[in-house]
């Protein structure tokens, strides 16, 4: 009975640190999505700066 109780504990254990080594992964990928949509939103306000100043350029150019 107490080497199954042993048992347990240890795949107890073996389970708690995976789970944690998965929530350690999840944590890193949910930073990386943070940044990367952080970096696509700045891609997008520069890509709308730079269609403004092209379509400044192209009425500049019409008158």
């Amino acid at each position: 009975m107490e080497a199954d109780t042993s048992k347990v504990k240890a795949a107890d254990e073996i389970l708690a640190n995976d789970l944690k080594r998965r929530d350690e992964k999840i944590e890193k990928l949910v930073i990386e999505l943070q940044n990367a949509e952080a970096d696509k939103s700045m891609a997008n306000e520069e890509i709308k700066i730079r269609l403004g100043i092209v379509n400044s350029l192209q009425l500049f150019m019409l008158d």
